[in-house]
This record gives structure tokens, C-alpha cells and sequence, in this order.
């Protein structure tokens, strides 16, 4: 069983209930500086890596932020860091 776990992943307790936290961002209108925000607190609160964070944010993309996200292929990228996905979506 210890084999299968991928040593490059964490196996620190994680806490998603904060993802229903970002909720805010479809109950009212908040600027993608103010989402990363949420996100950002979330993820210290839960304990979330750099790849819980993107996830996450993908999750919660919608409307033009996720056309942004299908379109542009950098961003899909395994290797790409949270703060490289940050800037791209600050940028539009």
C-alpha cells in the first residue's frame, strides 16, 4: 500500500470544506484579485498545496474565466506553478 503513494503529493490531512468558502464568488460580484485572495486564505486555513490551490480554482472558474483557462494551454500544464496560473489570469 506505502508504494503506491506518490512521493511527489503530500500526505498531510487536508481541509476542502474552505472550497465551499469561495462560494462568495458566485453569491455576489468580487474581482479576480479579491478571488485569488479567497483562495489564497482558503488555502491556509486547509492546508492546501500549490496544486490543491489550481484545482481548486479550476473548479470554481466560470463564464470567461474558464474560456481563458480552455484556451490557453500554458495553463493546463502540470508544471505550472500556482503563481505563474495566478498572474496569467491577473494579466486579463
Amino acid at each position: 500500500m506505502r508504494s503506491q503513494v506518490s512521493s511527489d503529493r503530500p500526505t498531510a490531512p487536508k481541509d476542502v470544506s474552505y472550497f465551499t468558502y469561495t462560494q462568495v464568488v458566485r453569491d455576489r460580484k468580487v474581482s479576480v484579485k479579491e478571488f485569488f485572495e479567497l483562495v489564497e486564505s482558503s488555502a491556509r486555513i486547509g492546508c492546501w498545496s500549490e496544486f490543491d490551490k489550481i484545482q481548486i480554482t479550476i473548479l470554481k472558474l466560470s463564464d470567461v474565466a474558464k474560456i481563458f483557462y480552455s484556451s490557453n494551454p500554458e495553463l493546463q500544464n502540470a508544471d505550472t506553478s500556482w503563481e505563474n496560473f495566478k498572474a496569467k489570469f491577473l494579466e486579463i
